[in-house]
């Protein structure tokens, strides 16, 4: 004897389709818990770095005007 309120063959298909949305509402909370409210939000590192970043007034620098001077030093 079949129960009357049996989901398959599915009597009522707006009804099934709703039970069936439920029940992985549910499972789906179970599995993914709501999450508490970060205190500090993830944000990309700068990376220490050993001198200042090129800056605007850096393109300007005087160039050398003179080779670079070669000396061999004989031991």
């Amino acid at each position: 004897d079949p129960c009357p309120t049996a989901l398959f063959p599915p009597h009522n298909h707006h009804a099934a389709t709703r039970l069936w949305d439920q029940g992985i509402a549910k499972l789906l909370r179970r599995i993914n818990p709501v999450r508490r409210h970060r205190a500090n939000p993830r944000v990309v590192k700068r990376k220490v770095l050993k001198w200042a970043a090129k800056r605007a007034h850096h393109q300007h620098h005087p160039q050398p005007t003179q080779p670079p001077k070669c000396d061999i030093l004989v031991h």
